[in-house]
């Protein structure tokens, strides 16, 4: 059995690791394409994420070639 606390606790310290070497800006640049591919993966204009914390919307504006099927 997989445990999903224990992967996301180690994917956000590799996050943090990601930001204190290469900055906010770049972290974010990262997050937003991971998400943008999702939101095309899930082949939707636009997605949701919400937690107790905050919500994010994901509105792709454009489709890159190489992510064309």
């Amino acid at each position: 059995m997989v445990d999903i606390k224990a992967d996301k606790h180690s994917l956000a310290d590799q996050l943090g690791s990601f930001v204190e070497k290469h900055g906010v800006e770049e972290a974010g640049k990262l997050l937003s394409r991971f998400l943008l591919v999702l939101a095309h993966s899930a082949e939707v204009k636009e997605i949701e994420f919400t937690d107790h914390i905050g919500r994010v919307m994901i509105e792709p504006t454009s489709v890159p070639e190489a992510a064309k099927h």
